[in-house]
């Protein structure tokens, strides 16, 4: 009986002690910083701004708990290895906190994200306007439209990795790879799943895949304008709601490469190539054209069986 009257306040305070670590985190980081396991959870109760030539290290086994709509923006570096980012609602839902962004409107504000076995929850989505990201067999989950979304400026480099988006409208309308106009992404063993479309090609955007694995979305692949996809070895597109690429532009003037793919392209609204424009054809590829809509060639096709 001694003995346990003397250990129990030992581990009431043991637990107090556990229960009161963390740090909170706002405003601006100047300097070079370390966030550590001794100072986890890092609570972000302002907006977090890593300004240019700083880096900010996120060490293994950090949690970084952001409250409802506050986000990170990165115009220096951000170096995180085995770490958390999500939210500090004790009930969180999809786009509870908004972002981490690389990169602002100034072009000296290029950032650079660094991500390696991490984890990102309850976002709204990841925003890679100027700089690049690199994520390492890294988890985008649960988010609210789209998992990346990458800028003209703005370069993303994935290996490895899930991609989820879980909200309703992401499923409608959303994204797990969404590209602006001449935006590019290089995706390599990605998982994406639960969104209306894994890979959305905006105009002059160029996204080179390999060993992708896209499913439960509404379409694989969307072209919204004439663009660059490059692919190689074996990437998987099925469990889709439709098992086809969805050509969702109607005209084009440049060189547009339906590259090989293991699934139709489908064109809904038909297409014109225009004087000056060209298509070719990657070899064994199928196109399909909706009922009462036709391919008008002002310019050249070429369907090539050494293409692709």
């Amino acid at each position: 009986m001694k003995k346990q009257l003397t250990l129990l306040p030992v581990i009431i305070i043991c637990l107090t002690q556990t229960l009161v670590a963390a740090t909170d985190v706002s405003g601006v980081i100047s300097s070079n910083t370390i966030w550590n396991v001794a100072g986890s959870p890092y609570i972000v109760t302002s907006s977090i701004t890593i300004n240019n030539g700083v880096t900010l290290t996120v060490q293994s086994g950090v949690t970084v708990k952001f409250n409802d709509a506050l986000y990170m923006l990165v115009y220096g570096t951000l170096d995180a290895t085995g770490a958390v980012f999500t939210s500090n609602n004790a009930s969180p839902t999809p786009g509870i906190w908004s972002y981490i962004k690389t990169g602002g409107t100034t072009p000296t504000d290029a950032g650079t994200v660094i991500m390696n076995g991490c984890q990102v929850l309850w976002a709204s989505y990841i925003d890679v306007y100027r700089g690049s990201n690199n994520l390492t067999n890294t988890d985008l989950l649960n988010f609210e439209s789209y998992g990346a979304q990458i800028n003209a400026l703005g370069t993303l480099t994935m290996t490895g990795g899930l991609i989820q988006t879980t909200s309703l409208w992401a499923s409608s309308y959303g994204s797990c790879i969404e590209t602006n106009p001449n935006a590019h992404a290089t995706l390599n063993g990605v998982t994406m799943k639960y969104a209306y479309c894994g890979i959305r090609l905006a105009n002059n955007a160029g996204v080179d895949i390999t060993d992708v694995n896209i499913t439960i979305c509404k379409w694989p692949v969307w072209y919204a304008g004439s663009a660059d996809l490059t692919v190689h070895g074996t990437n998987l597109f099925t469990g889709n709601v439709n098992t086809t690429v969805n050509m969702g532009f109607t005209s084009f003037s440049d060189t547009l490469i339906l590259p090989k793919v293991n699934i139709p392209y489908f064109f809904p609204s038909g297409m014109t190539i225009n004087s000056g424009g060209r298509m070719v054809i990657g070899s064994t590829n199928i196109l399909k054209f909706q009922l009462g809509t036709w391919l008008d060639v002002n310019g050249a096709l070429v369907a090539d069986a050494s293409e692709g």
